[in-house]
């Protein structure tokens, strides 16, 4: 009697536990649809795939170069001949620099369809998680939020430069004043007087008078410095005031002598864009910016390749969207492939680097029944941590 009541007592637990399983079996999260979105779905939750983009910085310079209006006696007065014979600009590159971003994929789009009304009582409700982007960073109680990207303001640098005028100043005087004289001799009652009048008038000079007067400054210049330098003065001057005025005498010299040789002035612009490469640019030169060494930034149709600032993304790994359009009851997620990133100009790298592009990477499922606590790498839209049943 004993026996077959320790008997009874083992079949009624075993049996309390399989009604307990069944009951847990029972228990799941509500029917749910995962789709592609389009405008067409109303009742649900989008939420998208990371990508990432690259701010660009170009940071280039401008340089003004303009011909003195003396260069053609510059030879024969002073003995220069590479004097700068007419006003060019050149632009050139001097840096660029990226910065990435993390951005929703429209091409990642999907929504999460709940029905009107759960079937069962023993459902569970659906709780997903979503950061500020509309990224999905988590199902369940596990997340990982990311803060939205800060704002970042675009400089668009002119390039459109203004040219500096000559400034001939005292030095070269544009005219000189001549004074004639006239002599009269007058005979008056046998005595002779002496009579002298006198006439002026300005003569313009002509470039070559000019120059000469400016080349005449520059060899003056050049003797009080020397004077200054080996102790000629008379006045005991300290070496911060000789340093000085030494200075000065230089910089005087440079300005008559840029009438000859002419003289240039460099501008530095900046200029910011925006560039997102996708799965179709992967292993591609792709032109990104219309940049010309004869006008600077220019339109995107610029001619030739020579123009073109071009990037390159070269995958380390298995790229391919795989399928994003599974069952309705999976849940979408991607694995991010390592990629080197170069910007180039005229087949020259200005700059390089490898960073984790989630949008090459290809898409995977997920039962989604089965998740129960779901975490989401939000920069990459690869799977942290999961609790599956």
């Amino acid at each position: 009697m004993y026996i077959c009541k320790m008997f009874y007592s083992l079949i009624m637990k075993k049996f309390a536990v399989f009604c307990s399983l069944l009951l847990v079996s029972m228990c799941g999260f509500a029917q749910v649809s995962i789709m592609k979105c389009n405008d067409t779905h109303k009742n649900g939750v989008v939420y998208y795939l990371p990508k990432k983009s690259f701010i660009v910085e170009i940071t280039y310079i401008e340089k003004n170069i303009f011909a003195g209006p003396y260069f053609s006696y510059a030879s024969s007065m002073l003995g220069v001949n590479n004097a700068i014979k007419s006003d060019t600009k050149e632009f050139y590159i001097e840096r660029v620099n990226i910065e990435p971003f993390i951005e929703p994929d429209e091409d990642a789009k999907f929504i999460i369809l709940f029905p009107e009304s759960s079937s069962s009582k023993s459902e569970k409700d659906v709780n997903i998680i979503l950061n500020n982007l509309g990224l999905l960073t988590g199902v369940g109680q596990s997340s990982d939020m990311m803060s939205l990207q800060p704002d970042f303001e675009m400089n668009f640098g002119a390039h459109s430069g203004t040219s500096t005028v000559f400034n001939t100043f005292s030095a070269v005087s544009s005219s000189f004043t001549t004074i004639d004289t006239s002599i009269k001799i007058i005979s008056f009652d046998t005595t002779l007087y002496r009579l002298e009048t006198y006439s002026s008038k300005t003569i313009s000079k002509d470039l070559k008078d000019k120059a000469q007067d400016a080349a005449d400054k520059i060899f003056s210049l050049r003797n009080n410095r020397m004077d200054l330098i080996t102790g000629y003065q008379e006045t005991a001057y300290d070496y911060a005031t000789i340093s000085f005025m030494d200075r000065r005498l230089q910089e005087m010299e440079n300005t008559y002598l840029s009438l000859f040789i002419g003289y240039n002035t460099v501008k530095r612009h900046t200029y910011t864009f925006v560039v997102s490469p996708d799965l179709q640019q992967i292993n591609k030169e792709v032109s990104v910016l219309c940049f010309s060494e004869e006008t600077g930034i220019c339109s995107t149709g610029g001619k030739g390749n020579n123009n073109q600032l071009t990037m390159i993304c070269v995958p380390h790994g298995e790229t391919g969207n795989g399928d994003s359009s599974s069952s309705n009851r999976e849940l979408r997620y991607r694995t991010p492939v390592m990629s080197e990133i170069y910007i180039k100009y005229n087949d020259q790298t200005l700059f390089g680097g490898v960073y984790q592009m989630p949008q090459f990477g290809r898409f995977f499922t997920l039962d989604w029944n089965r998740c129960r606590n779901l975490s989401i790498d939000a920069s990459s839209g690869m799977i942290k941590q999961i609790k599956a049943e």
